[in-house]
């Protein structure tokens, strides 16, 4: 770290606590960069749903019920429920209430949160305020409320190439910093692995009907972890999921080792992943993953060499692209990882925008 130690105020989605199990990437990312910024001497504060936990950060309990709230559904898209909207609203009017009270005792505002009200709300709370934008410009309030933060000149950052081109056309020029991975706490996995894993929340947009059929048709018996995000999508496999090995949500430590024991992941995404953590992490283990070439799995995965890329909806091709897993070299997998996707990175580049803004 260079220069004084800075105040950093991070916003947190509030569909669920910034604690292990996380529900999402998002907030798995949020954690490790609170952390890390934390244990590189910056005074962290980070305001989120109660039951949150950061070593090294001060939390701000807000009496936020994340079971109140809910995350967005890409796979409903129409109109929200306006009591869930005002309930939203409300959590983060004490929050941006909270960040103007407490204005000089932040040098910047980061917030990570995908909703319309941070948007709307922070600029007025805060003369610094940055916004990283985790998913694509899908929802009609979102991406009006973050045009509007733009126009009052507020920082936006995308988290991949597929990602800021996406943003462009909506708010023109966005600052890129590429998401990022824990690696020094992911283990290389052992020489001899076995079976296929799925991991990601159980819903539509991440294909796990797909993977499912691919296991199948291969004869084999998949591992999946990930919460149940759309009830009725988990009820209508649930007969399916019989056949194969549901782990449910697991804590990272957990998933990692999984990752590492397995030949690779399946990741039949059905929509343009604006970065793709499971398979950053999956190289980390050494394991190369089988994917459609769509949205930033593209960025993330090297053809041929940390897993495969097929085209989108190639069902048979990503089944015979999974039959080629042993064919990767889990070293190039974890190399890949090191010097793309390390937390230092990452954290190196929040700093300097940080410092850039305060």
């Amino acid at each position: 770290m260079s220069g004084r130690p800075l105040r950093i105020a991070l916003v947190a989605p509030l569909v669920s606590p910034i604690a292990e199990p996380f529900i999402g990437g998002s907030q798995a990312l949020l954690h490790d960069l609170a952390t890390a910024l934390a244990a590189a001497g910056h005074a962290v504060t980070l305001f989120a749903a109660d039951g949150s936990v950061v070593t090294g950060a001060e939390v701000v309990r807000l009496g936020i019920d994340s079971q109140r709230l809910r995350p967005t559904d890409f796979a409903h898209p129409g109109p929200a429920d306006p009591g869930l909207l005002a309930e939203e609203r409300v959590c983060f009017l004490r929050i941006a209430y909270e960040i103007r009270r407490r204005a000089g005792e932040f040098d910047v505002v980061h917030n990570h949160a995908f909703d319309a009200p941070p948007f709307e709300l922070l600029q007025d709370a805060h003369g610094h305020v940055c916004h990283t934008l985790h998913l694509p410009p899908l929802v009609p309030g979102v991406t009006q409320a973050v045009r509007q933060a733009a126009a009052q000149g507020a920082v936006l950052i995308t988290v991949s190439c597929f990602a800021q081109t996406a943003w462009t056309d909506v708010v023109g020029q966005t600052r890129q910093i590429l998401n990022a991975v824990p690696v020094d706490r992911i283990a290389l996995g052992p020489q001899q692995r076995a079976g296929w894993l799925f991991v990601g929340r159980i819903s539509p947009e991440k294909g796990l009907e797909t993977a499912l059929e691919i296991a199948e048709a291969a004869e084999r018996r998949l591992r999946i972890i990930g919460a149940v995000y759309d009830r009725d999508y988990a009820a209508q496999l649930r007969t399916r999921l019989e056949r194969h090995d549901l782990l449910g949500l697991r804590r990272r430590d957990q998933v990692f080792v999984e990752m590492g024991g397995a030949e690779g992941i399946l990741m039949p995404v059905d929509w343009d992943e604006p970065f793709g953590l499971t398979a950053a992490e999956a190289m980390a283990a050494g394991t190369p993953v089988a994917a459609y070439a769509r949205g930033a799995l593209a960025e993330i995965i090297a053809d041929g060499e940390t897993g495969y890329l097929v085209a989108p909806g190639d069902v048979n091709g990503l089944q015979r692209a999974a039959a080629r897993f042993t064919e990767i070299d889990p070293r190039a997998c974890r190399r890949r990882a090191l010097e793309r996707f390390s937390l230092t990175r990452m954290v190196s580049e929040y700093e300097t925008l940080y410092r850039e803004l305060a």
